[in-house]
C-alpha cells in the first residue's frame, strides 16, 4: 500500500528535528504505513559508525562559522575548515547569504559534533558531512530549514538532501520565501550589484569612467605614438619578435546589461588589472597573455572568482566568464 506524503515529512521532521520515533509510530498507527516505519526503526537501530581518530570520523568543537555552508573546528592542535557536504549556501554578497551564516552559527557554533571526511581540500580543510549533538545531520537540517541548496553536482544520490530541499521549497522556509531564489553556482556579480543599494560617493570612491578616460587612453595600436606615451598603456609590443598582442588600456567591458569600466596593464605576458561594478565594487584580474588571447581570474571576493577568456581583435575583446572552462559571453572595446 502507497504511505500518505505527510509520512515522508514526518519522517524528515524525525531525521532532522529530532521528532522522536515513537510519535512517528504513533501518529501513522493503524495507517496502512507499517512496512515504511519498520524500515525507519531498522535505520534507527542500526549502531553508529566508530568515531575513532583512526576513522574518517572524529568528535571536534565548532570554533566559528564562516559561511552558511564552512565551518571552523580545532583538531589535534590546529584549526580545519570544514564545508558541508552535498549544499550550497547562499553567497554573502546575495540575497539570504547573512540569514544563511547566522542560522548555521546558531545551529552549531561553541558545539562538539562529529565530523565524517568525504575527501580533503589542501592542508586546512575538508568536505564532510557534520553531526549535532543527538547524532542530527547539520547539512539536512540547513536544507530543510531554507538555509541552503541541495548541490546536485556533489551529492546527485542524496535522496535526503532532496527530499529537504522539496519539503523547505513548498512550505516556503527560509530563502524559499523568494519567489525567485537564484542558487549560488549562477548567480552573477551583476546580479548582486543591481540588487544592492547604491552606495553615497565619497572621498575615496573609484574615479568616474570620463575621468579614467582622460587619465590612462592608449593611442591606437596602428595610430604614431604620443612624444611621451606612458609605459605599457600606449606602446603595443611588436607582433614580429614577441607574438603577443597588446592588451594594455581603459575598456568598457559588457556584462549582460551592465557596461562596466575596467583597466588592463600588460608586462610580457603577465596581465593584471580591474573592474568597477555599478555599487562601486571593485573586482582584481590576473592573467596571462599568448598570442592574441587572454586567460585568468577576475577576484570579486573570497568566495567568488570568475575563469575568464577572451580574445583580442584591433580595439575589441569577445570572449567567456564562468566557473570553469566555457560559460557566458562577454565583450569590451578598447577606450
Amino acid at each position: 500500500m502507497r504511505c500518505p506524503p505527510m509520512l515522508h515529512h514526518l519522517v524528515i521532521a524525525h531525521q532532522i528535528l529530532g521528532l522522536p520515533l515513537l510519535l512517528v509510530l504513533a501518529l501513522w498507527a493503524g495507517q496502512g504505513c507499517s512496512r515504511k516505519v519498520e524500515e525507519v526503526a531498522r535505520a534507527e537501530s542500526r549502531p553508529a559508525p566508530s568515531t575513532s581518530p583512526s576513522s574518517n570520523r572524529y568528535s571536534v568543537r565548532v570554533l566559528a562559522v564562516h559561511e552558511g555552508d564552512m565551518i571552523e573546528v580545532a583538531k589535534d592542535g590546529k584549526n580545519d575548515r570544514v564545508r558541508l557536504y552535498g549544499i550550497d549556501a547562499p553567497e554573502e554578497g546575495q540575497p539570504h547569504g547573512v540569514e544563511s551564516r547566522k542560522a548555521c552559527t546558531t545551529m552549531c557554533s561553541g558545539k562538539e559534533v562529529v565530523v565524517e571526511v568525504k575527501r580533503r581540500e589542501g592542508d586546512d580543510q575538508v568536505v564532510g558531512i557534520v553531526a549535532l549533538p543527538g547524532d542530527k545531520s547539520l547539512n539536512r537540517a540547513l536544507v530543510w530549514c531554507g538555509d541552503a541548496w541541495w548541490d546536485r553536482k556533489s551529492a546527485p544520490d542524496d535522496g535526503i538532501l532532496a527530499a529537504c530541499e522539496a519539503d523547505a521549497r513548498k512550505a516556503q522556509r527560509g530563502l524559499w520565501a523568494s519567489p525567485n531564489p537564484i542558487a549560488p553556482w549562477e548567480w552573477q556579480p551583476t546580479v548582486a550589484a543591481k540588487s544592492a543599494p547604491q552606495p553615497s560617493p565619497s572621498p575615496t570612491a573609484p574615479a568616474p569612467p570620463s575621468t579614467l578616460r582622460r587619465t590612462y587612453t592608449p593611442p591606437p595600436p596602428a595610430r604614431r605614438p604620443s612624444p611621451t606615451p606612458p609605459p605599457q598603456l600606449s606602446r603595443p609590443e611588436p607582433a614580429a619578435s614577441t607574438g603577443r598582442a597588446n592588451f594594455s588600456g581603459n575598456w568598457n567591458c559588457q556584462w549582460g546589461r551592465d557596461s562596466i569600466p575596467g583597466a588592463l596593464t600588460q608586462s610580457g605576458s603577465n596581465l593584471q588589472g580591474y573592474c568597477v561594478y555599478p555599487n562601486g565594487k571593485r573586482a582584481t584580474f590576473q592573467g596571462t597573455v599568448s598570442g592574441n588571447t587572454l586567460s585568468g581570474t577576475l577576484h570579486v571576493d573570497v568566495r567568488t572568482q570568475w575563469v575568464i577568456q577572451a580574445t583580442l581583435h584591433g580595439d575589441s575583446l569577445n570572449g567567456t566568464w564562468g566557473r570553469g572552462s566555457g560559460g557566458s559571453a562577454w565583450s569590451a572595446v578598447r577606450r
